[in-house]
């Protein structure tokens, strides 16, 4: 039998073809192994417990649940929601035929616009509606973005509305959101700067003075500035989120979330923040709304960034909301207390 051998040159070069061949696979399998990762601990993780999912996701899902009381905001209400504390403590007192369903509808860095669209389209599709909605903010939020006018997502994404971006959603709509938020709006840029300002731990549990000086200059700066201050419910979703829900006979409560112990001190004097405060209530009276402000009912240990609960607070804010809120607030449902 006749055999055949390759002369040197020719099997150097196969030779160099195939290891290249084979470093370029693992490099490959590497780097879509390292993708996959980040994309499953962003999934899974997000920020203490904050809801990153893309928005057609959360629809989706939200589609195929049954739920009496439905929980909503940004990520400070994704975060402090503990389902499970919340229905041990409002169910432990009801028949066990009239136990309730709870859902947590909040979406970690998204405003109040988006989710006036995601319940709106949400339960255009679905036969049973909620009961009750309990929305969370803090401080301007509500009207801070004054979307109809001023505050336009097709100067960012080239696209006609917030309807639009929400049925392509997915990744590309929760970037555009999280960009344009901190590009355009003064409530999430200062929230940011905090953010940025908290990561500057020099120890676990001791901030530095200089540190500490400058989320002071951050607060007092925010809860200074009088022309962010104005409670305009024409220029926001807030009116259409409470219109929506008369119509749909589903009846809607305001939280304050929680803010910091040095937060707290600047809201506490800020003549623009009270000012805008008795705006709202006329609003929240004149529409038959109750605020309820769990504005310092934590201590700051539950807030590790000073803006999300930590899980230890998403506990400890579950049980207050359930003893005082809740229970008082159950629908269609008779309590022997």
């Amino acid at each position: 039998m006749r055999k055949y051998f390759r002369k040197p040159q020719e099997l150097g070069t196969c030779l160099s073809i195939t290891y290249g061949k084979l470093i370029s696979k693992k490099v490959l399998f590497y780097l879509l192994a390292l993708i996959m990762l980040v994309v499953i601990l962003d999934l899974l993780l997000g920020k203490w417990g904050e809801n990153r999912l893309p928005i057609s996701v959360i629809k989706n899902n939200f589609l195929r649940s049954t739920a009496n009381i439905v929980f909503m905001g940004d990520g400070r209400m994704a975060s402090a929601i503990d389902l499970s504390i919340i229905e041990k403590e409002i169910n432990s007192i009801l028949p066990k035929e009239n136990d309730l369903t709870f859902y947590n509808l909040a979406v970690g860095s998204t405003p109040i616009g988006v989710h006036y669209f995601l319940i709106r389209d949400s339960l255009q599709m679905k036969e049973e509606k909620p009961n009750l909605i309990i929305y969370g903010f803090q401080d301007n939020e509500l009207t801070e973005i004054e979307f109809k006018d001023d505050w336009n997502l097709n100067l960012v994404s080239g696209l006609e509305d917030i309807p639009t971006l929400i049925q392509i959603s997915d990744w590309s709509f929760n970037h555009i959101v999280d960009f344009s938020l901190k590009e355009f709006s003064h409530l999430y840029r200062y929230r940011q700067k905090i953010s940025d300002s908290i990561s500057k731990l020099y120890d676990r549990n001791t901030l530095s003075k200089s540190i500490l000086k400058e989320q002071s200059n951050l607060y007092q700066n925010f809860y200074s500035e009088a022309d962010k201050w104005v409670f305009k419910p024409d220029k926001s979703y807030l009116s259409e989120l409470v219109e929506f829900s008369n119509k749909n006979d589903i009846k809607i409560l305001l939280v304050e979330m929680p803010m910091s112990n040095l937060q707290n001190q600047f809201a506490e004097d800020s003549h623009p923040r009270k000012t805008y405060f008795t705006s709202l209530g006329k609003y929240l009276s004149a529409n038959q709304i109750s605020l309820f402000s769990f504005r310092n009912s934590l201590d700051d240990r539950f807030l590790p960034d000073a803006i999300h609960l930590s899980p230890e607070g998403a506990k400890a804010f579950s049980e207050q909301i359930s003893r005082q809120v809740i229970m008082d607030n159950i629908p269609t449902v008779d309590v022997d207390y």
